[in-house]
């Protein structure tokens, strides 16, 4: 959707910004209105202002390629599968003026290189207490910042009840460049500078669905598996779902994008020479666990952080190496089919399990949508992917570890993980049993569990924290 400035009065953007019902909305003039002096941020007036600092926040593409991978390599040490080329795509340490002649040297067949550089982040000091911290770029650049309408965004943030205001970031790419599908949990008001990008936008849902995001505790957590350029229905049959789906965002000079919680988008530079910047906030009532008040029906962001509980929750009640074919068993028919079933002596422990996800998801999801919820829990998504087989031994050493491939048409070891382990060892850094983030006492969560699973439930402390990011 679209509307002009003014805007803090429009209808339609005080719709969109609603919290059970958000939906991105392209603000013309938002960027030139808030942050005037930001068109001076071209090519030329970066590499003259701040040419001669040094920046960790260059983003490498794999050889022939302008696609960008998103990863989070803040939770790297909670993750269970290895991706080698996480950081294969981390640049070295390279000047701005570098940057700026790598990127024009590449001119139109497009640059390898991609600048994502943090201006200001706010971290956690104890509690809720936050303490702001500037870079050097916004030292730099500070006296074009001081004149950002810093009034005007609280008031945006008020009107969607954003949350605190986390991260602000500045992104620099020459043609072609493409940031591949993935979603934040935060809620993103995105300011256009010079020249142009292309966003396509898809519903939480819908993205978990059609796009087969990427499992929890991977190093790419919520990027997409499937690739919007060069879609392979034969791997992905899902990604047919987002045909003619997708919201197309076409941003020019001085315009503007909010862009929800949970919303997928994969981004174009249209442009030569491209610089934008944005404000990550943490996601107010969407994010709050638990909420101050739980939403009916809950809303699709909401709906997708469910998703990855159950996730966390089923890897924690079976071991990570038997999700694939636990959740392949659970999607009767296609276990029949495919004669996947339980290891042996396995049988009820499973049937309660999938039994209790079924139960949670018939009280939390609205009817209409249950059938599609449970489609994002895809056997595929877990495919081809190499997992740590211990990790204990990841942690002795990271990167000797040996690793076991899960296939999708083959069955993997089965280890015996106990479930009072599990779910003990999860219980203290993740939302695991999914309905406690919903509110529920902790200690009636544990109760019902023990009940349900058939399995006594100790909460033990363990040296390694599992909390999924963010």
């Amino acid at each position: 959707m679209r509307c002009d400035c003014p805007l803090l009065e429009n209808k339609l953007l005080q719709s969109c910004m609603e919290t059970n019902v958000q939906r991105p909305i392209i603000l013309r003039g938002l960027a030139s209105r808030l942050f005037p002096r930001g068109q001076s941020w071209t090519f030329d007036e970066l590499d003259r202002r701040a040419g001669s600092i040094e920046m960790d926040g260059v983003q490498r593409a794999p050889e022939g390629s302008t696609l960008f991978g998103y990863a989070d390599e803040s939770s790297m040490r909670k993750n269970v599968y290895l991706d080698p080329t996480v950081a294969e795509q981390r640049h070295p340490p390279m000047r701005v003026r570098d940057f700026v002649r790598h990127v024009r040297a590449a001119g139109a067949k497009g640059s390898s290189c991609y600048l994502w550089a943090p201006i200001y982040h706010a971290e956690r000091i104890e509690g809720e207490q936050f303490e702001g911290r500037c870079s050097s770029l916004a030292e730099i650049l500070q006296r074009d910042l001081v004149d950002l309408r810093w009034d005007e965004l609280d008031a945006f943030a008020r009107l969607g009840k954003f949350g605190l205001l986390h991260t602000m970031q500045v992104f620099v790419s020459g043609a072609k460049a493409v940031t591949g599908s993935h979603y934040d949990q935060s809620q993103n008001i995105f300011l256009h500078l010079n020249g142009a990008k292309r966003f396509l936008l898809f519903p939480p849902l819908l993205g978990a669905r059609a796009l087969a995001p990427y499992p929890v505790r991977h190093p790419r957590d919520r990027q997409a598996r499937v690739r919007l350029q060069d879609t392979d229905y034969e791997t992905w049959p899902c990604a047919a779902q987002a045909h003619g789906s997708a919201v197309e965002a076409i941003l020019g000079p001085g315009d503007g994008l909010f862009l929800p919680y949970g919303w997928w988008h994969h981004v174009e530079s249209l442009e030569s020479e491209n610089v934008s910047i944005n404000f990550w906030f943490k996601g107010g009532e969407l994010a709050r666990r638990p909420p101050l008040q739980i939403p009916r029906p809950l809303p699709e962001p909401m709906l997708l952080d469910l998703v990855r509980d159950v996730e966390l929750f089923i890897a924690a009640a079976v071991s990570q190496d038997q999700l694939g074919p636990f959740l392949l068993w659970m999607h009767m028919p296609q276990a029949v089919l495919a004669n996947e079933m339980p290891p042996s002596g396995e049988e009820l422990r499973w049937l309660k399990i999938a039994n209790f996800v079924h139960l949670r998801a018939a009280e939390l999801v609205p009817s209409s949508l249950l059938s599609r919820w449970l489609e994002t829990l895809e056997v595929r998504r877990f495919a081809w992917l190499d997992l740590y087989e211990n990790e204990q031994e990841d942690e002795q050493n990271h990167d000797g570890a040996r690793v076991s491939k899960l296939h999708g048409d083959q069955e993997p070891e089965h280890s015996d993980w106990p479930l009072a382990s599990a779910l003990g060892r999860h219980a203290g850094g993740c939302r695991t049993v999914f309905h406690c983030h919903l509110g529920v006492r902790r200690r009636a969560c544990w109760a019902r569990a023990r009940h349900l699973c058939g399995a006594p439930v100790q909460k033990r402390s363990c040296s390694r924290s599992h909390a999924p990011p963010h």
